[in-house]
């Protein structure tokens, strides 16, 4: 998880540095930037995983039985019943606090 985490942020912030590379931004402004979108895709990449750890801490809570069997099925179950914008349930307020954190990371 966290190899796959670094590889989008890393990857997402040297594609932007990249396309600012010859901007009249200052290098600050640039890291932030470019590390803020780092932020968002890595958001974008991991979302459905937490949804799907959410999803499977709250099906067991209360003692009762499991309805899910694993995360493939937990995932199937949120997408037959939300369709796969339930798989990003909750993703723009994770994007809101992730992307500018990870910007200041960068920085």
């Amino acid at each position: 998880n966290s190899f796959l985490l670094n590889a989008i942020m890393f990857g997402g912030y040297g594609q932007v540095q990249g396309w600012m590379r010859d901007s009249d931004v200052n290098p600050v402004t640039r890291s932030f930037v470019a590390g803020s979108y780092a932020g968002l895709i890595s958001c974008a990449a991991l979302v459905p995983f937490d949804v799907v750890k959410c999803q499977m801490q709250v099906d067991c809570a209360g003692g009762r039985p499991a309805q899910f069997s694993n995360g493939v099925a937990c995932a199937r179950a949120v997408i037959a019943r939300e369709g796969v914008t339930g798989m990003y349930r909750g993703g723009i307020v994770t994007i809101f606090r992730d992307s500018p954190t990870t910007g200041s990371y960068f920085v």
